[in-house]
């Protein structure tokens, strides 16, 4: 794997996170049209970049620095927790460890922020990446998908 770099992200960068999260959203295969019912749109907006902590990984392609994947950590109403908003790989990065260092520094982040604990409102084919980075299930949240019900993993790490 090339190194891969992680920094805080611009406020000036949510159309770039928008078309990665859309572009990982895809990679499961589902239609166009059912994207934005999953969990709400997957937009980016300038908004977001300012007011919670934004994190993209990006490498260095033919001379050029490329973001490969962005997090997010939200705050929740619990005041030792966050969640991991957002978290997104391109295609072309899955398989190669950028998720892997993608997680540990959010989990890396959510420390220094005081949280003793992440949640993460899973895709349900991502849980299993989860499940492997030590996060456990501790239950679901029901959506419906192009008319069908779906259930999200609701997952967590604990941070202490």
């Amino acid at each position: 794997m090339d190194r891969i770099a992680i920094r805080p992200a611009r406020p000036d960068e949510g159309p770039a996170l928008t078309e990665i999260a859309y572009a990982s959203k895809r990679t499961w295969g589902y239609p166009e049209a059912t994207l934005d019912e999953w969990n709400g749109p997957l937009a980016v907006l300038e908004e977001h970049l300012l007011n919670e902590a934004y994190f993209v990984a990006e490498e260095e392609r033919a001379g050029r620095i490329v973001a490969v994947g962005f997090f997010s950590l939200m705050p929740v109403e619990r005041t030792d927790t966050l969640d991991l908003d957002h978290f997104w790989v391109l295609p072309e990065a899955q398989g190669r460890g950028v998720g892997r260092l993608m997680f540990e520094r959010a989990v890396l982040e959510a420390r220094k922020a005081g949280a003793l604990r992440l949640t993460i409102t899973a895709e349900p084919r991502a849980e299993g990446f989860y499940l492997k980075m030590g996060a456990v299930r501790t239950g679901g949240k029901p959506t419906v998908v192009g008319g069908q019900r779906h259930i999200l993993p609701l997952l967590e790490l604990p941070l202490d």
